[in-house]
């Protein structure tokens, strides 16, 4: 009997030796949270999550704001008319952008300037503002509003998308979704990142 209970008290010796400790779990638990969790929460907390949720197989938001923020050079599927833009984001979801056709004769038109959402695994869709003024007076005379939706290549440098423009009268909300347009335009682009290693 005596070997009985020494062979049964060295058993439960190596359970006990193997059996982690309570602060040792919750360590454990605490680096394997850590670990997993999607770097946005760190920054902008719970619930910044993109439209495709968070099982979405693209990159995390807050990474993937960070990889596309930066300046582009785009040009409009219109050859004829030939219009290029400048367009930058930032990674808290800015948008600003010039177009170099804002100061042709007859048409006068600010810097646009709105806001982005990521819309996809490369993808995020903007909705920007700019002010049309008579150039003859310096008056303001329509407040345009583009929908654009770009889609990035996969080393996210090159961009492509589509864009659709609507003008509202100065006594019109153009942030309000059921104003009826006086006028309705819209294109393709394609473009390029702007970057320092160019000579």
């Amino acid at each position: 009997m005596g070997g009985l209970n020494s062979s049964k008290g060295s058993h439960e010796a190596e359970i006990s030796c193997c059996r982690p400790e309570p602060a040792s779990v919750f360590l454990l638990c605490v680096v394997n949270t850590l670990a997993y969790a999607d770097p946005a929460d760190w920054r902008f907390g719970a619930g910044w999550h993109d439209d495709s949720g968070r099982r979405h197989g693209g990159p995390r938001f807050g990474n993937f704001a960070k990889r596309i923020a930066g300046a582009y050079l785009v040009r409009d599927g219109n050859e004829e008319e030939g219009a290029l833009r400048l367009i930058s984001l930032t990674a808290d979801g800015n948008w600003s952008g010039t177009q170099s056709q804002q100061q042709v004769p007859a048409l006068s038109f600010s810097d646009q300037h709105g806001v982005w959402k990521r819309s996809g695994r490369r993808e995020i869709t903007a909705t920007v503002l700019d002010f049309d003024v008579d150039p003859s007076t310096g008056q303001l005379v329509e407040v345009v509003r583009v929908r654009y939706i770009v889609t990035f290549s996969r080393n996210l440098q090159a961009v492509s998308g589509e864009y659709v423009g609507k003008a509202f009268t100065v006594d019109q909300d153009p942030l309000d979704p059921n104003e009826i347009p006086g006028i309705r335009f819209e294109n393709t682009f394609t473009g390029r990142r702007i970057t320092v290693e160019m000579e």
